[in-house]
């Protein structure tokens, strides 16, 4: 097994202590499962279609009557959040 060191700033050293506390599994497990999700998206080719789903921005049809019109604000947003959570 390899060893790897990695800085974190405040931000998301509280990001990770939270996913950890939340899910229940150590930092490092926290880690090791972003790490797994990430790579299996990307070696699946994840279409825009599908990550939209995932992070709940289509497939429903409750919310506001302007859900076409504001739909790249709340996808630049989600996806930032997510983004944050990677880093």
């Amino acid at each position: 097994m390899k060893r790897l060191s990695v800085r974190l700033d405040d931000a998301e050293f509280a990001a990770l202590s939270r996913l950890s506390e939340q899910l229940g599994e150590t930092r490092s497990q926290v880690v090791k499962r972003g790490i797994a999700t990430l790579a299996k998206q990307k070696l699946r080719g994840a279409s825009a279609n599908e990550l939209a789903e995932k992070l709940g921005l289509i497939g429903s049809f409750k919310g506001s009557a302007d859900l076409s019109e504001t739909a790249a604000v709340r996808i630049k947003r989600k996806l930032n959040a997510e983004a944050a959570l990677c880093r």
